[in-house]
């Protein structure tokens, strides 16, 4: 049994997740039990036949404990990380259209065209923060790619509310009372407290975007996930209401944002930065100096720091 008490445990767990199971495997073993967000304390274990054992499973031995997970609070009951059982098949066979091969191809070139306009608006040999620009690339392939808003969405639009509300929330996700608030929200199936708040304004963002979208007339002929997931179809001709549409919707936006930006601020400030910054906010802080004799910039034109 991890030796501290269950809120301190979801505490230290939500920020150092790595450090925290490793030093638990250090100290208990190869198994352990685990007080956390999961009721019932469950156990982690790192065993090679253990997880073999647990994969190769029959669902009704070892079935899936996703619906208990601490996004579904975030993401709600409907999406495809919290369903189980048929719930969760349905709703994987409703996603696959939007990422089928050609799909994906045309996913490929946005996002070249999105990383091409933001690279040509860098400065020209000066430093610059990595941080806010990662994420504004990661925001505009969101906002493209699911939504189908090409370049930033004008002012008083819900994609423009949405775009903001995102950035917001995100960076506010590493203060004080947003870990008080996920502290509050252990053992819940609803969010309470200022996730509820928060889940209130990007709810306040979602539900007017959709409700536009069903009433677009081209609505066939659209290439963005979003309308693609509305006319989306089961066997039996069930088309994906509201509410699952927004529990996708934020499964797709906040799965990949912070953490998509993040790697890529990292990616570059490894290739580009004299040395590799030690705080848990280098990549905000990580400068890239870009060559003053063309506009466009790659890692292979970075030199490697020791």
């Amino acid at each position: 049994m991890v030796p501290v008490g269950r809120r301190l445990s979801v505490l230290q767990f939500s920020q150092r997740q790595i450090e925290f199971v490793f030093r638990a495997r250090r100290e208990l073993g190869e198994v352990f039990r685990f007080r956390g967000l999961i009721p019932g304390d469950p156990v982690v274990t790192s065993h090679p036949d253990h997880v073999r054992s647990l994969f190769t499973a029959k669902p009704e031995l070892a079935p899936s404990i996703t619906a208990e997970s601490p996004l579904r609070p975030i993401v709600g009951p409907n999406s495809v990380l919290t369903a189980n059982g048929p719930r969760h098949l349905r709703q994987r066979k409703l996603l696959l259209p939007p990422f089928h091969g050609e799909a994906i191809e045309r996913y490929a070139a946005m996002i070249r065209e999105v990383a091409d306009r933001s690279i040509d608006g860098w400065p020209v040999g000066e430093p610059f923060p990595l941080g806010h620009r990662m994420q504004a690339i990661t925001l505009d392939v969101i906002m493209s790619g699911i939504f189908g808003v090409e370049g930033r969405p004008p002012r008083g639009t819900p994609e423009h509310r949405m775009r903001l509300t995102v950035k917001h929330l995100a960076n506010a996700s590493t203060s004080w009372w947003a870990k008080i608030g996920e502290l509050m929200n252990v053992g819940h199936a609803e969010p309470v407290g200022p996730m509820r708040q928060a889940l209130g304004l990007l709810d306040g963002a979602t539900y007017p975007i959709i409700e536009a979208r069903r009433r677009a007339d081209d609505l066939d002929e659209r290439a963005d996930i979003l309308s693609m997931l509305m006319t989306a179809q089961t066997e039996d001709g069930e088309l994906l209401s509201d509410q699952e549409l927004r529990d996708e919707l934020l499964t797709l936006v906040l799965a990949g944002f912070e953490t998509t930006a993040n790697s890529l601020a990292w990616t570059w400030s490894g290739c580009c930065a004299p040395r590799r910054p030690t705080s848990g906010y280098g990549q905000r802080s990580a400068m890239a100096t870009a060559p003053t004799t063309s506009r466009r910039r790659s890692p292979r034109g970075c030199d490697r720091g020791p």
